[in-house]
C-alpha cells in the first residue's frame, strides 16, 4: 500500500516522511488517500493521526479487557472487523467495474480456499494475502494503466 500511495504524493513529501508514511499506513487510511489526486503532507498526517490514536488506544483496550469481556461480545466484535473492510470496498465496487472485478475474484479465490479439501489447511491470513495478490494480478493483465511520462 505505502509503495502505490507514495507514487501520488508531492514533491515535499521526502526522507523520514517517506518513512512515516509507511509507519501511519492502515487500509483505511489507504483507501480514504487514493481517493486523492495528490498527497501532500499534511492532508496525509491529518488523515493519519486520529486513526493511528485509536488503534493504539483500542489495542491497549483489548489486550486490558478482551479477558473479561463475555464470549458473546468478543465474538461480535470480531465480527465488526468484517463490516469495517465491507465499509470501505463497497463504496468503491460500486463506482468502479474495474475494482469490484478485483473484489470479486478474491472473494472467490477465498471461498475456495476455505472449503476445497486440502487447500483448506492454508492458514487463513495467508489464503487471504494469496487471494488478494492473485486477484491483482489477474485484474492487472486485464485491465492494464497506461504509464504517464512526466515530461509530456
Amino acid at each position: 500500500m505505502t509503495i502505490g500511495l507514495s507514487q501520488k504524493t508531492d514533491s515535499k513529501f521526502m526522507g523520514i516522511w517517506k518513512w512515516l508514511l509507511g509507519f501511519f499506513i492502515t487500509d483505511e487510511i489507504f483507501a480514504v488517500a487514493t481517493m486523492k489526486k495528490e498527497i501532500s503532507r499534511s492532508y496525509f498526517f491529518g488523515l493519519s493521526i486520529l486513526p493511528w490514536f485509536g488503534w493504539s488506544i483500542g489495542t491497549l483496550a483489548g489486550s486490558l479487557i478482551g479477558n473479561v469481556l463475555p464470549n458473546v461480545v468478543m465474538n461480535a466484535l470480531c465480527l465488526a472487523i468484517y463490516g469495517m473492510f465491507v465499509a470501505i470496498i463497497a463504496p468503491v465496487a460500486k463506482d468502479n467495474k474495474k475494482a469490484f472485478v478485483a473484489i470479486l475474484i478474491a472473494t472467490t479465490l477465498s471461498i475456495v480456499f476455505y472449503y476445497v479439501p486440502l487447500i483448506n489447511k492454508v492458514p487463513s491470513g495467508i489464503a487471504i494475502s494469496i487471494s488478494a495478490v492473485i486477484a491483482a494480478l489477474i485484474c492487472a493483465s486485464l485491465f492494464p494503466v497506461k504509464e504517464v511520462k512526466e515530461n509530456e
